[in-house]
């Protein structure tokens, strides 16, 4: 067939074959959602985005309240993704895999995350630079983190790195946790400044900055689609599982998209260009399904070739290994743990100091403290390898069982996992992998989960590197600020046996990171630039096709990708916007306090008419009654 672009109405409520758009989003995630908001800024472009999960309001109230973060790994909020087998970590689980989760609803990772808004070091976007990536460097990037963000703790920070009008809200748990407090202490005891990891030096400790307004979630559907979702070019459709992208009869040309949707195909086409925005593991799999992507892996599935590029096979992803703490003998630290979440009255009322004041321990996914650093391991890095973060929080098997994915003979204590424990957790992570893996197909199925191999820890310098976290780590327990929050660690007694009952050793750290080491959920450049990728996000080879999310990355970052994703997500769009001359941007983005007032104005109307309501039936009950 031959597209026709004469057309660019939607007839009536849902979309029919062959409905012509400018602009074809792939993916309504940390990026997509960004692009979507920003092109549709002009009246005159129009934008239809597919989302293959649901709207994260039809996901549920969980998605807002940053505790549950835990939790939203296994509804259906997300892609249960699993590693395919490690040879070299994720020993404690019985197939030896790793838990990958990765968003699958309006927000993508953003809705279901842990909240950190980490940006990086300066030197990483100086060398995606050095490595090819022109306008990518820190002094170009800076204005899109500060475009995005509307900073609700600016006086805690170094103003000049922060933006105040954007539509990302970024704040800091209040009150602050105990045992956060006392880490950063006793790091600033061992000789690393608090300071704004966001700010002009990233090394040293601090507290998460968060994606979070007045103790709720801000995903970027809440800051970016939904404020938007009243304008007539903005088309959202979700579950819409995508089957391949559709090209011109000479395979030079993305025209448009092919995907399901209640059981029915629907093809759609786009005038100017597709955009995939799918994610580090599925926009790799939706490429390679269309027919882009190494040619031995699409012959081995019998896909047509369309562009012989190395898609999906530069998977980069940090790891982490834990160390679990138990307090002081009969001291309430701070940990959340079962009694306080369901006991009565102290769970209600938490609940409620929540919906309240937007304040207390369901404003706060756990993730407090964190501390940059190097390990002194590979000399010389222009930004630190290690991240060593708190994680506030026992009482909950699930935490260990299901998102570490550790098997049940690896159990915990009762004092760790039971629920009046006081308890936390240290995450040691590798910021900067050697090791290398891949994205690739399962199956022609578009709905098959692809094959993840990530390759934890294959390199020696890996495992080294996170053995001298560990050690970093230990220290700072140690330290006298620690007193009143921690007691001691815990090791799994089967290592402790086989190590002679000494946890100190270099045998026995290598045993327990091969053990407790799995993902920190942020896979990153499977389609990077300089691979797949120019600088402009365009697939080298194709017109009218790119990509926006953290696959393009031609490194990972020094710390948690999700506002890298959302920077991505503004830069893109502001490249395609100069690209195709789209300066009317009258439809403007709300900031995030502008958002806030006025998501507060329609709740409290809503109150009041419910308020009129109920008094409005008393009165005619009471008035019947009289008679």
């Amino acid at each position: 067939y031959q597209p026709n672009y004469s057309s660019r109405s939607i007839p009536g409520s849902s979309l029919q074959n062959y409905t012509v758009m400018d602009f074809i989003i792939i993916g309504a995630g940390s990026a997509g959602s960004v692009v979507a908001t920003r092109l549709t800024e002009d009246p005159s472009v129009n934008v239809l985005v597919l989302e293959c999960g649901r709207s994260d309001i039809a996901v549920g109230l969980e998605l807002r309240i940053p505790l549950t973060a835990g939790k939203l790994q296994f509804k259906n909020a997300s892609f249960p993704f699993y590693t395919e087998e490690q040879k070299f970590a994720s020993f404690a689980n019985n197939k030896k895999q790793a838990h990958l989760p990765t968003g699958k609803t309006l927000g993508g990772g953003s809705s279901i995350n842990y909240l950190a808004y980490v940006r990086g070091a300066a030197a990483d976007y100086d060398e995606w630079q050095s490595m090819g990536a022109d306008g990518w460097s820190f002094k170009d990037v800076l204005p899109y983190f500060k475009k995005s963000e509307c900073c609700q703790c600016i006086d805690l920070l170094e103003k000049e790195f922060h933006g105040v009008d954007g539509p990302l809200p970024v704040s800091i748990r209040s009150p602050r946790n105990p045992i956060a407090t006392d880490f950063i202490n006793a790091c600033g005891q061992v000789g690393y400044p608090n300071l704004d990891y966001n700010g002009k030096d990233i090394v040293g400790a601090s507290y998460f900055q968060t994606t979070s307004m007045k103790g709720e979630r801000a995903s970027t559907a809440f800051a970016y689609l939904h404020p938007s979702m009243h304008r007539e070019n903005l088309h959202v459709v979700t579950e819409a599982n995508v089957t391949r992208i559709l090209f011109s009869q000479d395979g030079k040309k993305a025209i448009g998209v092919e995907y399901m949707k209640d059981n029915k195909i629907v093809r759609v086409l786009a005038s100017k260009e597709v955009i995939v925005s799918a994610g580090s593991l599925n926009t790799p799999k939706i490429l390679q399904l269309s027919g882009i992507g190494p040619a031995p892996e699409l012959k081995k599935w019998n896909i047509d070739l369309i562009k012989d590029l190395p898609v999906g096979l530069n998977l980069q992803d940090h790891c982490f290994t834990t160390i679990c703490c138990i307090g002081p003998p009969k001291k309430n630290i701070g940990s959340i743990n079962g009694a306080k979440l369901l006991g009565f009255p102290s769970g209600l009322l938490s609940l409620a100091e929540w919906f309240l004041h937007g304040t207390g321990i369901f404003a706060s996914s756990g993730l407090d403290g964190n501390l940059f650093c190097h390990s002194g391991v590979r000399r010389n890095l222009p930004y630190p390898d290690l991240q060593i973060s708190v994680f506030a929080t026992g009482g909950d098997p699930d935490l260990f069982y299901k998102n570490l994915n550790v098997s049940p003979e690896w159990t915990y204590p009762p004092e760790f996992i039971g629920p009046n424990a006081e308890a936390f957790i240290i995450l040691v992570t590798l910021l900067h992998p050697v090791s290398r893996g891949s994205v690739t197909l399962k199956s022609t199925d578009s709905q098959a989960h692809p094959a993840i191999q990530p390759n934890y820890l294959q390199e020696d310098v890996d495992l080294k590197t996170l053995m001298a976290g560990c050690k970093i780590a230990m220290k700072i327990l140690q330290q006298g600020a620690m007193k009143d929050t921690f007691g001691r660690a815990y090791f799994h007694p089967k290592l402790l046996q086989k190590h002679n009952n000494k946890s100190d050793s270099d045998a026995f750290w290598e045993d327990h990171i091969r053990h407790f080491c799995t993902t920190l959920y942020h896979p990153t450049s499977t389609c990077a630039i300089g691979k797949v990728v120019d600088p402009q996000l365009k697939v080298y080879g194709m017109n009218g096709l790119r990509v926006a999310d953290a696959s393009i990355m031609p490194q990972i970052m020094s710390g948690n990708t999700n506002a890298p994703s959302i920077m991505i997500g503004e830069k893109a769009a502001d490249m395609i916007a100069k690209e195709y001359g789209y300066m009317n941007k009258s439809q403007v983005t709300l900031s995030a306090n502008e958002n806030y007032k006025r998501k507060r104005q329609t709740l409290h109307r809503n109150i009041a008419l419910y308020v009129a309501v109920i008094a409005t039936s008393i009165t005619l009950v009471v008035a019947y009654l009289m008679k």
